[in-house]
């Protein structure tokens, strides 16, 4: 009896788990491929449901740029991040609590 009781709650708590990560599975996931980027010019990139996500690229050495990402919502910022060094020409991925954004940074 003890052993089926106890069958029970753990699997309570498994399905009680699984059930908190599908919260996760609602977040976008969106892969732009290659962005032709110019140095301290936004780009602007649609992610749909009113939100935007804007890349800007910074010069640092040759085949590096510093990258700033911000996901914007009806015009305004809600979310950012900075990735200091990032490779030019690699693949990038940027992780927010309201998406995931990947892309290649190439400048023009």
């Amino acid at each position: 009896m003890k052993f089926g009781l106890l069958f029970v709650l753990i699997t309570g708590l498994i399905a009680g788990c699984s059930n908190s990560g599908s919260s996760s599975a609602e977040v976008p996931t969106k892969d732009f491929g290659v962005l032709n980027l110019t140095y301290d010019v936004p780009s602007k990139q649609d992610l749909g449901k009113g939100k935007a996500c804007v890349i800007t690229a910074k010069q640092l050495n040759p085949g590096t740029c510093e990258l700033i990402v911000s996901i914007d919502k009806s015009g305004k910022p809600i979310e950012s991040r900075r990735q200091i060094p990032a490779m030019l020409d690699k693949p990038t991925e940027f992780v927010f609590e309201s998406a995931h954004v990947s892309f290649t940074p190439h400048i023009q």
